[in-house]
């Protein structure tokens, strides 16, 4: 944290960083910490691992059962985990990522923060919802629960968060997109004891729920997830029991160092140097149309991976990020990437995670800036930073490019935020999740999945239409796949969902939309992948719905609808929906990998056949051209020709040009298109792995070497929109071709004349061919 070293990380002002060493040292002042370690043989090892791993999802399948809340019902936007006495994650349950990766944080502040007053005992849990202590906003609600053995010593953590329905703040459903602060939101609750030897205490739980609209929801989940930490935490006693103590902490501790050892060999295949990236954010709240940057780097030597978000702009309206989703998001991503075989235990791989903060940013905002929206804007775009930055880095290690994901719909949660009065009178605010059905990212080696879901919620779902009209007074007049929807590439981007639906049973709803990326796209591809579409919302006023529905007729278009079409902002508060208005919405989706011209054109016509991608998509980004249901290869070839030779016409030559061709049969790849060779001269240079093109020495930078232009974004997928519409700035996608073959190398979302970012520095390019292949 070389950056800051002189910031307080004690989660008042500036986000809570745990020094787990020196946690654990303060909490034997006033805890037994138990530490005996047996040895294991690897039968009983694997029983035990796997009774724990059992354990966590029966710990998630009690809040399911137990809650009443349509999203944790419905959508499973919860998780729980389990920890070693010392805060480290075991394991995780297979739900929503990111709330178990910083139940780690939370332990070790309770450790720090409340071992001494009031003190950690059996039968204790605390409760929590404090951004800046660990959780993605106050929606999120945590309960830890520590697990003694019969000696008093505290031996394990079991733990939960869970996304409530609403805690306060002044818009139902407590996302809050024209807040100025925190106090505009609902109430962070730092660890606070809510359960003491067993006994429920009664004030606790009344002084957090009187901040709720709907308490009697609220209190449904408050009691299922205590209820399932009880449980949890008998079943590991149990297992103890069964076992004895130092048998099973000794399977934790070889559970963390197996982990470890996995992750750092993972990182032996990588080569060490700085991996780079940059996106914008549009619109900081309700009316602004400002534009700002999120940076981040990863930077992989002997010490492991260190993260870093310089250059990202200082916090701002609700587009903020608070540290401890920024590290939650990194252990989701290194959970599906470099450990995915681990069985969600990402606590040894995170010993050799760095952080390099820089507080007061975007990404790691301070108190009191405005984070409710931090679980639809803030995760979602550190996880953009953490995916971008690590697809980079691993495309440069033979052994890990095929693990390289590409950004899918998660880059910017689409939330159907909703408020009003229902047909039995009662308030309702909340939100409506059918963005968990977004598209997948493109694979470095395959198209993404549409509407395949977001990967760190392996039991993630949305509601069926009919539990949504069941719970919600609204009717579906469609969801469905959107064409042309994820993002070109030689491997396409999943195809994400769009949503028409109508108030039911209620005179009006209140539509608030309280995400991002409408104006720039989020979605961004990886070695000249082209984006995913932006999210988009939409009312149309005044049309004649309700006739065409008594007259046996439904309309699922959008666009068949007569009336006065109001796009929505991403950030807007109060558009008031009537019965004959209709909503419309689609999400943003899966971005591709590598150059669209290289894509087979037999894939495209898949494509177009089953729908995916219309003919006019299939002409202006991959350059194929269809007759008659099959591919017009001539056309094809001179589509092609022409869209090279347009590029680099439109290019502004390279600053600093390369010189000649390489053999690239033994080049080594960092992408889809762009390489390192060795030449006879034992130099080591980048070149164009489709045409040997030099590029520059490989110390350097090769985007000085190549052709650029910057792209108008409605020429880069069939439904962007005119940035212009929401913001002021002049967004454009920056293209880097290869100057002579006129492939696309990268892309960079960034503003017309901005200085181009180096995204790749590598320390030493040798270590590229001493690289083992491929695991044994």
């Amino acid at each position: 944290m070389s950056s800051s070293q002189e910031v307080r990380w004690d989660g008042v002002r500036n986000p809570y960083i745990p020094d787990r060493a020196a946690v654990l040292e303060g909490a034997r002042r006033h805890l037994k910490v138990f530490e005996e370690v047996a040895e294991v043989d690897p039968v009983l090892y694997e029983v035990i691992r796997h009774s724990l791993v059992q354990l966590t999802d029966d710990h998630g399948k009690v809040i399911e059962q137990l809650s009443g809340s349509p999203i944790t019902l419905y959508t499973n936007d919860f998780n729980a985990g389990v920890l070693s006495a010392a805060g480290e994650i075991i394991t995780l349950g297979p739900y929503v990522q990111l709330f178990s990766a910083m139940m780690d944080t939370v332990s070790c502040w309770v450790l720090e923060n409340r071992a001494a007053s009031p003190g950690i005992r059996p039968g204790d849990m605390f409760i929590s919802n404090d951004p800046w202590v660990g959780t993605l906003h106050q929606m999120d609600v945590g309960i830890l629960a520590p697990v003694f053995n019969d000696d008093e010593e505290l031996i394990a953590w079991v733990g939960n968060f869970a996304h409530h329905y609403d805690v306060g703040g002044t818009i139902p459903g407590s996302f809050i997109p024209n807040a100025t602060d925190v106090f505009d939101e609902a109430t962070p609750f730092p660890p606070t004891k809510i359960v003491a030897g067993g006994e429920l205490l009664q004030d606790v739980e009344d002084l957090f729920l009187r901040h709720s609209r709907r308490p009697d929801i609220v209190r449904l989940d408050l009691h299922a997830q205590i209820a399932a930490a009880e449980a949890a935490r008998r079943k590991f006693r149990g297992l103890c029991d069964r076992h004895g103590d130092a048998t099973v902490n000794g399977v934790m501790q070889r559970v963390l160092e197996s982990g470890e050892k996995a992750f750092k060999e993972r990182l032996d295949r990588i080569p060490s140097g700085t991996w780079s990236a940059s996106a914008l954010l549009d619109g900081a709240t309700e009316g602004d149309r400002g534009v700002y940057r999120v940076q981040g780097s990863v930077t992989k030597d002997e010490n492991g991976l260190t993260f870093s978000n310089a250059g990202t702009d200082p916090q701002a309206g609700i587009l903020n990020a608070t540290y401890g989703t920024w590290r939650g998001s990194v252990a989701t991503a290194l959970n599906s990437t470099l450990a995915y075989d681990q069985l969600f235990a990402i606590g040894g791989a995170m010993r050799h995670v760095h952080f390099d903060p820089v507080p007061g940013t975007l990404n790691c905002a301070s108190y009191p800036a405005s984070v409710s929206c931090g679980g639809l804007i803030g995760v979602h775009q550190t996880l953009l930073m953490t995916h971008l930055t690590l697809g980079k880095m691993m495309s440069a290690s033979p052994a890990a490019s095929g693990d390289v994901l590409g950004q899918g719909a998660a880059c910017m949660f689409p939330v159907i935020s909703i408020a009003g009065i229902d047909a039995n009178g009662r308030e309702f605010g909340t939100g409506i999740l059918d963005g968990m059905i977004g598209g997948l990212g493109a694979f470095s080696f395959r198209d993404g999945v549409d509407t395949g879901g977001i990967y760190f919620i392996p039991k993630g779902r949305a509601a069926n239409v009919e539990e949504a009209e069941d719970m919600f007074p609204v009717l579906y007049l469609a969801r469905r796949e959107k064409r042309d929807s994820g993002g070109a590439g030689r491997f396409r981007g999943g195809n994400s969902f769009e949503v028409v639906l109508i108030p039911h049973g209620t005179a009006e709803i209140m539509q608030t939309t309280a995400s991002g990326g409408v104006g720039v796209t989020a979605a961004l591809g990886l070695s000249g992948g082209l984006p995913g579409c932006p999210n988009f919302y939409e009312i149309i006023r005044d049309t004649d719905v309700r006739a065409q529905l008594a007259a046996g007729t439904v309309v699922t278009e959008s666009a068949g609808f007569e009336g006065t079409h109001e796009p929505l902002a991403g950030k807007s508060s109060g558009a008031w929906q009537k019965p004959d208005d209709v909503y419309a919405m689609h999400s943003t989706a899966g971005a591709g990998y590598g150059d669209p011209l290289r894509r087979d054109p037999a894939l495209v016509l898949d494509d177009v056949e089953n729908g995916r991608v219309g003919k006019a998509g299939a002409r202006q980004l991959y350059g194929v051209v269809i007759s008659a249901g099959e591919v017009n290869f001539s056309g094809t070839d001179e589509r092609r020709d022409e869209i090279r030779r347009r590029r680099l016409e439109s290019a502004a030559a390279p600053p600093a040009r390369g010189s000649g061709r390489h053999e690239t049969t033994d080049a080594r790849a960092l992408g889809a298109h762009l390489g390192v060779v060795r030449t006879d001269a034992d130099e080591f240079r980048f070149a164009c792995l489709d045409c040997g093109t030099d590029l520059g020495p490989a110390d350097g930078d090769y985007k000085r070497a190549c052709a650029r232009a910057e792209v108008p974004l409605e020429e880069v997928n069939v439904l962007a929109v005119d940035p212009g519409q929401w913001v002021d700035a002049d967004v454009v996608l920056r293209q880097f071709y290869c100057p002579d073959c006129a492939t696309t190398l990268d892309t960079e979302m960034t503003l017309r004349g901005a200085e181009s970012l180096r995204d790749i520095a590598l320390e030493r390019p040798a270590q590229l061919f001493d690289l083992v292949p491929a695991e044994a």
